[in-house]
């Protein structure tokens, strides 16, 4: 209380009051979290220090009448008292109790500071200050970072020419202050940098070394100038430049026109993003790290390079409420922040990235990789083509003609070579070559997730999407997905059709793809195929690639960037290809495939009520049931695929699973469209022409057996139908349609029967044994 008193008006005037749960005024010398320049303000003030009595507040403020009151006291048990000050209006009057208030030192330092508004001086005389600090930067690149650790990854000699922000405690770093040689220091928080501990007293020493050495500025909260003013030397009192925080004020970007920033909790949103903003076109972030789900023990992990982990007990002991918060909340609410400011500053015009990935969604989906064969450039293509490539000697080099071939020309392709044992990092180095828009990253075996995590570290497109090294890319495939993402709602992605293809590039006559809007509810099914999307760079990289799983990894990476509140809106052209090789059509890869898509089932039904990262509607999983229903869908059409395949009995094992699957959900639906892209995948022949019904008849005894099997399951009704259907039995098809109606029936009629005639004869002792038989027969019939 004492060092906020000397930060306020002067020794001569105002007063400080410690309550009588005091029995007298605490010693100074003993407190040895105290900065030692409290001693000092302590002599200053020795008159002006008192002990008040419970019960007597209002007597006391009018015997200090016109003057500063800074009170110390039990909060718990002394509001109602304070709220008799109310009308006491010729007194300014502040309360504290760092026991129990959180921010009882951003009220203290509130009140040498015309609370937290400045005068009209002031506020003129830090506007010309940050003027003129404009006026001298000639670049538009702006690099601000952070206290992370992954800032120590960051390799300045290769970065381009920048002005450099640096921020809270990095500034005790001088290897790191050395490089970026920074014009302007940025530090915002009321207890680590402006209050009273050895901590804030560190951090001071620092930043006046700092001060001096590079002639930077230094950029606070207006709330803290009287501090400022009174702790640090006059000689650095023309590089302050205070600015008022505004409670009705977002993300600012008419600053420094409207000279303020918006009240957040952190001070990368309240004074480095709008700082940055304001200076240049192109912001570079490094150093925001945050944390992983679950380590809520504190806001997050600093670099030890850039602490004062000596200090961080005593600072506690000084302010031991501001610590007793819910980190996690303070966590949520800074990510939810930071995409908003994010999404505004890139609304505006100004391009961010980040040089160091983070655990932070907002920040993670700019990442871009400034390693490998990717070197960075000025020059940001429109659309970034992610491309893994894997032995495919026979046929990467003509898929990447079909990307060159494309309307739209602005963008790059990232061929990531997975390990190829054949010509295939040949042939993309060579083309590489001849088209500078190809990048080559090279690498050991790592399967298709790492490959294509990979490329999303190294994408720069404004926009990515996918292709697969073997599959061609219709000619407008780019243009028109590309249109069809610009007209959708700001934070969505786009998709188009696919169309199965043969190994000779002969059309199957199968296309899929929704053709309407889908969120994370819908993704039950992999509604759409990865090569036909495209998203925004900063929300396709949210996510990364599953490790370890080895069907349905795609499948699986877009429903969790769609957990996350994002929508997939449709174009109706087809815009990817997907070639059906006939080596992967052998029964047994396939029904590997899928047993692992219903473990992505089971993924997708999973709760993650403590991710924090996604909104409260998401951290529930897809129902239950809707997942039952689509892993009974899979298996039926299993059970068709072998049969196509030759079995000539199902498998008793996949039988009692779809047995069990049936008696979890009310209804799942089929269609004969289903079952004949089924045959045209295992045949390798066009959807409705007369070779392929020659072969799928060749195979109706199998399918019949198929059908026989279930034939007691009635949520299978419909399943039964379509094969009759595909098999050209319309008739059998409706007759056991009208046959199913029919005992459906006649069995609510016996159900009404036998319940009339138990209900009859329960009363009757002559007949009861002929009542008791009647209820198990019904209890039998309705089982």
């Amino acid at each position: 209380m004492l060092y906020f008193a000397g930060a306020a008006d002067g020794p001569d005037t105002g007063y400080v009051l410690f309550s009588d749960v005091f029995r007298e005024i605490p010693e100074l010398d003993c407190s040895s979290y105290l900065d030692r320049q409290v001693i000092q303000v302590r002599r200053k003030l020795e008159k002006r220090v008192h002990i008040f009595k419970t019960g007597q507040i209002a007597e006391t403020v009018k015997g200090f009448g016109g003057e500063k009151v800074l009170w110390f006291w039990d909060e718990k048990s002394r509001l109602d008292e304070y709220r008799s000050l109310a009308t006491e209006r010729d007194t300014l009057s502040v309360r504290a109790d760092h026991r129990a208030v959180q921010h009882a030192a951003s009220l203290c330092l509130k009140f040498s500071s015309n609370d937290g508004k400045g005068t009209a001086e002031q506020l003129k005389l830090s506007r010309e200050r940050f003027e003129k600090l404009r006026a001298s930067i000639d670049t538009d690149d702006i690099y601000i970072f952070g206290t992370g650790a992954s800032l120590s990854s960051v390799d300045f000699d290769l970065l381009e020419e920048g002005e450099f922000i640096a921020t809270n405690s990095m500034i005790r770093n001088r290897e790191v202050l050395e490089k970026m040689a920074p014009r302007i220091i940025v530090a915002s928080d009321p207890i680590f940098h402006a209050g009273p501990s050895t901590y804030a007293a560190r951090f001071r020493q620092d930043l006046i070394d700092a001060m001096r050495t590079y002639g930077s500025c230094y950029v606070f909260p207006m709330r803290d100038y009287g501090a400022y003013l009174t702790y640090l030397p006059e000689d650095l009192h023309e590089k302050l430049i205070p600015v008022p925080i505004s409670n009705s004020h977002g993300m600012n970007l008419r600053f420094p026109e409207d000279f303020c920033v918006g009240a957040t909790s952190n001070v990368m949103t309240l004074f480095l993003l709008p700082l940055a903003a304001s200076l240049g076109k192109r912001i570079t972030l490094a150093g925001f790290d945050g944390r992983p789900i679950g380590n809520n023990e504190y806001f997050w992990s600093h670099s030890k390079d850039f602490q004062y982990d000596a200090e961080m007990d005593e600072i506690q002991d000084a302010h031991p409420a501001f610590f007793s918060i819910d980190y996690d909340e303070y966590y949520e609410v800074h990510c939810q922040t930071l995409k908003a400011y994010l999404r505004e500053i890139e609304n505006a015009g100004i391009e961010v990235s980040s040089i160091a990935d983070s655990f932070i969604p907002a920040i993670k989906g700019r990442y871009v990789a400034r390693a490998g064969e990717v070197a960075p450039s000025s020059a940001r293509p429109l659309v970034s083509i992610i491309m893994p490539a894997f032995n495919v000697e026979e046929g990467v080099r003509s898929t990447i003609e079909t990307i060159r071939s494309q309307s739209l020309k602005d963008f790059e392709i990232i061929c990531i070579d997975d390990g190829s044992t054949d010509r295939t990092l040949e042939i993309i180095r060579e083309l590489s070559r001849k088209d500078a828009r190809i990048k080559v990253v090279e690498g050991p075996r790592q399967g298709v997730s790492g490959a294509r995590n990979a490329g999303l570290e190294r994408a720069r497109g404004k926009y990515i999407c996918f292709a697969d090294a073997d599959d061609p890319m219709p000619a407008e495939s780019l243009s028109v997905r590309v249109a069809g993402l610009e007209q959708a709602e700001v934070g969505s992605i786009c998709f188009g059709r696919t169309e199965i293809i043969g190994d000779d590039g002969r059309e199957l006559g199968i296309q899929f793809g929704a053709r309407s809007e889908i969120g994370f509810e819908g993704m039950f099914d992999s509604r759409f195929h990865l090569n036909s999307v495209i998203g925004p760079a900063h929300i396709m990289k949210m996510e990364r690639f599953p490790a370890g799983v080895q069907y349905g990894e795609d499948w699986l990476y877009l429903a969790r960037l769609m957990r996350h509140g994002v929508k997939a809106v449709p174009v109706e052209q087809v815009v990817a290809a997907y070639r059906w090789h006939f080596n992967s059509a052998t029964g047994s890869a396939f029904r590997r495939h899928s047993m692992g898509l219903l473990e992505v089932l089971d993924m997708l039904g999973k709760d993650e009520p403590s991710n924090i990262h996604l909104p409260l509607k998401y951290r529930v999983g897809i129902s239950s049931e809707r997942i039952s229903a689509e892993k009974l869908r899979r298996l039926c059409l299993l059970a068709v695929y072998e049969a196509f395949k030759g079995r000539e009995v199902p498998d008793p094992r996949l039988v009692d699973q779809i047995r069990l699957y049936s008696s979890r959900v009310t209804k799942v639906e089929f269609s004969v469209r289903s079952l004949e892209a089924i045959a045209a995948r295992v045949f390798l022949l066009p959807v409705g022409t007369r070779e392929l019904n020659s072969a799928i008849h060749g195979r109706r005894e199998a399918l019949m057996r198929v059908q026989d099997e279930l034939s007691s399951t009635a949520i299978l009704a419909t399943f039964r139908t379509e094969i009759f259907r595909l098999l050209g039995l319309e008739m059998k098809a409706n007759a056991q349609s009208r046959a199913n109606r029919t005992k459906k029936t006649l069995g609510k009629t016996m159900h009404r029967c036998l319940l009339h005639l138990h209900r009859a004869t329960r009363d009757k002792p002559l007949v009861s044994g002929i009542s008791n038989e009647l209820a198990r027969l019904y209890d039998r019939h309705l089982a």
